[in-house]
């Protein structure tokens, strides 16, 4: 039987359980995890305008006429002002090096506009990625999607991990004979908010490509927390 004893506690230390047998009191200490479903409410994602010209000015001019239509046009299709932001802008001269020359050319300029668009419903999120892409966008990626308030996920997150947590000590306790006694400390080692975050790149559809809405599906968002939960053991 001390043999068994043994075996048994040295499988609950591998599986990431801390005992005091000698210590007053006696703990263990267990880490629990919590996984919670969250739904995407919004989206958001990135366009961007690229232009080339041979001066500056005609590249910036170019860039400022298409980022116009661009916005005009997913302002059209749902989209309101608030929700458009410049996160970037550049305007770069284009060098083409000669490795026999060893030289460099100056060969114009390219601006650059990239354009966050916060989606406020994910059924329009197809509709405004269709917008950009046929309406000056030469690229869109960094989808994103979002909840409204992930305050109650998170709070659902830390009961599951606290109800694990218990289970896990439970468990333990029964199989070393001994009662479990309440929780002593409670400390959070990890949460993952419900943000989905997906690198995808849309190119511009080319004319004539059809009117089909390009599809959008968010799927599940997982919620992580875990706790550390040391408890008394009696």
């Amino acid at each position: 039987m001390k043999h068994i004893a043994t075996l048994l506690l040295a499988a609950a230390l591998a599986a990431g359980a801390g005992f005091t047998a000698s210590a007053s009191p006696r703990t263990v200490t267990v880490t629990g995890t919590g996984r919670i479903a969250a739904e995407a409410s919004s989206a958001s994602f990135s366009a961007y305008v690229e232009t080339t010209a041979d001066t500056q000015q005609e590249a910036a001019a170019e860039n400022a006429r298409r980022t116009r239509a661009l916005r005009e046009a997913l302002l059209a299709t749902g989209a309101r002002m608030d929700q458009l932001t410049t996160e970037n802008y550049t305007v770069n001269p284009i060098y083409v090096y000669d490795q026999k020359k060893g030289t460099s050319t100056l060969r114009g300029y390219r601006a650059v506009n990239q354009m966050n668009v916060r989606v406020p419903y994910l059924s329009l999120t197809g509709f405004l990625i269709d917008a950009a892409a046929e309406n000056g966008a030469d690229r869109v990626d960094s989808l994103q999607f979002q909840t409204a308030d992930g305050a109650p996920y998170r709070l659902q997150a830390y009961a599951a991990a606290a109800d694990d947590a218990r289970r896990q000590a439970q468990a333990l306790a029964d199989t070393l004979g001994l009662t479990l006694g309440p929780a002593l400390t409670v400390c959070e080692t990890g949460y993952t908010p419900p943000v989905m975050r997906r690198e995808m790149v849309f190119l511009a559809k080319a004319a004539g490509a059809g009117s089909a809405v390009t599809p959008v599906e968010a799927g599940a968002q997982t919620v992580t927390a875990q706790l550390n939960v040391t408890y008394a053991l009696l």
